[in-house]
């Protein structure tokens, strides 16, 4: 599984969009599939795949950027949110602009669906949110 998971993350360093549609595509089915064995996800294939799908958050393109989105929320649903919210907060700190307004995106959407369900403790990343709010002002 690790190999496929560089091998995702190599291709969707590429330019061309019909191979980063076609390899977004595959990393949803084979998240999938991973995820619903047993030993599902594990922390080595989350740090060879989300650097990238979230550095690559702020594609030009809107279908991609939906993609990667789906992507991420399909992520978020076979692990706990405090595993993946470590990446996405390292989003706020990218070069690229739409990456991290993406990225304050997610946040947000996790930080909601955590106070929907009650979660009592805060999520982490305040300090990285309120830096990257004061960047914006």
């Amino acid at each position: 599984v690790d190999v496929w998971f560089r091998w995702i993350s190599l291709k969707l360093c590429e330019g061309n969009t019909t191979v980063i549609l076609k390899v977004l595509e595959l990393a949803s089915a084979l998240v999938e599939s991973v995820g619903a064995i047993d030993g599902g996800l594990v922390d080595q294939d989350l740090s060879l795949l989300l650097p990238t799908v979230v550095e690559k958050r702020g594609h030009n393109q809107d279908r991609i950027r939906q993609l990667h989105r789906e992507l991420l929320q399909l992520i978020c649903s076979k692990l706990p949110t405090s595993k993946v919210m470590t990446y996405i907060l390292d989003g706020l700190k990218s070069k690229n602009n739409r990456t991290r307004i993406e990225c304050a995106d997610d946040v947000a959407i996790l930080a909601d669906e955590a106070y929907a369900i009650g979660t009592e403790v805060s999520p982490p990343g305040g300090d990285e949110v309120l830096t990257f709010l004061n960047h914006r002002a």
